[in-house]
C-alpha cells in the first residue's frame, strides 16, 4: 500500500456498497443505518462527489456494472452486502454477550464502529488502519458529529509497527479484556507469515472467551476470477495502487491454519453460510452468492 496516500482499495469497497445496495432487493440486507452512513463519510472525506452520487445512482451506470461484476464474480456484490450484514450482527452479539471492547483493523471507510458506539457507550471502540486513510476518517467522522467519547481511530502503519505493541501501548485498550476482533477484506492483502503474526498478536492482546471475525479468500475461486480479460484487469489494478492480493486458503485448510496458531473455528460451518443464514429465511435462496471471500468466527484456544 502507498505510504503517503489513503488506500484506494478502501474507498473503492466502501462506493461499491453503495452501488450494490441501489439495488433494493440487495439493500434489504445492509446493515441498521450503513448506507446513510457510507455516503456520508465518503462525501465528508472528499472521495464521493455530487457527480459521483449521480453515475452511482444512474441506470445505465447500474446496467453496465453489474453486468461487468457478475461476468467476472457471479453473486459477488450480494456477498459484499451481506458480509457487512454478518459482522454487524456478530459484533452487535458479541457485545450483548459480554465483549467489552472491539477492535477493527484496517476497516477504511467502514462505518461499523462510528454506528455502534454511541449504542454502546460502556463498550471501547478502536480502529486501526493505514495513517492517510485514517486521517481522511478521522477528519470525516469529526465533521459529521459521528465522534462519541468511546471512539478512537488511531493511524498506523502495521507494516513498520507491531500490532501487539501497538495495542499494549494503547491507552484505551486493555489487553486482559474479552474482546471482538474484525479483520474484514484485510488478510489476503497480507503473506501467510503476515497472517500468522497477525494470529498471535489478536492471541496476546485479548482476553479469555475473545473473538476474531474474518474473511479470507478461497483459493480454488479466486484462481476463476483472475482468468480471462476482467480477471487480468483486476490484477492489473491491484498491483498499479499497490495492494495486489498475497494470500488465500482452501476451504479445508482454514481450519488447520487456525489451528497451528492455537485458534479454532468458533461454532458450526451452518454460522457462516451467508446464504442460509440470511437469504433463506427470506425465500430468496436461488439468489446467486459469491463464495470467494468466506467469513469466519474465531476463537483462542484455552
Amino acid at each position: 500500500m502507498p505510504k503517503n496516500k489513503p488506500s484506494l482499495t478502501a474507498r473503492k469497497v466502501a462506493s461499491d456498497f453503495l452501488f450494490n445496495v441501489e439495488d433494493p432487493e440487495v439493500g434489504r440486507f445492509a446493515p441498521v443505518d450503513s448506507i446513510r452512513a457510507t455516503y456520508e463519510v465518503l462525501e465528508s472525506a472528499g472521495r464521493l462527489k455530487p457527480w459521483m452520487v449521480s453515475l452511482i445512482k444512474s441506470p445505465w451506470y447500474q446496467r453496465l456494472g453489474r453486468t461487468l461484476a457478475e461476468r467476472m464474480a457471479p453473486g459477488q456484490m450480494l456477498h459484499m452486502v451481506l458480509r457487512k450484514r454478518f459482522f454487524d450482527d456478530e459484533v452487535r452479539q458479541a457485545i450483548d454477550e459480554g465483549m467489552r471492547q472491539v477492535l477493527v483493523v484496517g476497516g477504511g471507510y467502514d462505518t461499523l464502529c462510528l454506528r455502534l458506539a454511541p449504542k454502546y457507550p460502556d463498550v471501547t471502540f478502536l480502529e486501526i488502519d493505514h495513517p492517510p486513510t485514517h486521517r481522511e476518517k478521522a477528519q470525516a467522522v469529526e465533521t459529521i458529529r459521528a465522534d462519541s467519547p468511546n471512539l478512537h481511530l488511531q493511524g498506523v502503519d502495521l507494516g513498520e509497527r507491531a500490532l501487539a505493541e501497538v495495542l499494549n501501548e494503547s491507552q484505551v485498550w486493555h489487553t486482559g479484556s474479552r474482546s471482538v476482533v474484525v479483520a474484514e477484506g484485510v488478510l489476503m492483502y497480507l503473506g501467510v507469515g503476515e497472517v500468522e503474526s497477525f494470529l498471535a498478536a489478536v492471541r496476546a492482546s485479548t482476553g479469555a472467551g475473545s473473538r476474531l471475525l474474518f474473511t479470507y479468500l478461497h483459493e480454488v475461486d479466486l484462481n476463476r476470477v483472475f482468468k480471462g480479460w476482467l480477471g487480468a484487469a483486476l490484477g492489473s489494478y491491484l498491483r498499479l495502487v499497490g495492494e495486489p492480493f498475497q494470500w488465500a486458503v482452501t476451504e479445508e485448510g482454514i481450519e488447520p491454519l487456525l489451528a497451528a496458531n492455537s485458534f479454532r473455528v468458533a461454532g458450526d460451518e451452518a454460522d457462516f453460510d451467508l446464504k442460509k443464514r440470511y437469504l433463506e429465511p427470506v425465500n430468496k435462496a436461488d439468489q446467486p452468492l459469491s463464495r470467494l471471500e468466506r467469513v469466519v468466527v474465531a476463537e483462542p484456544i484455552a
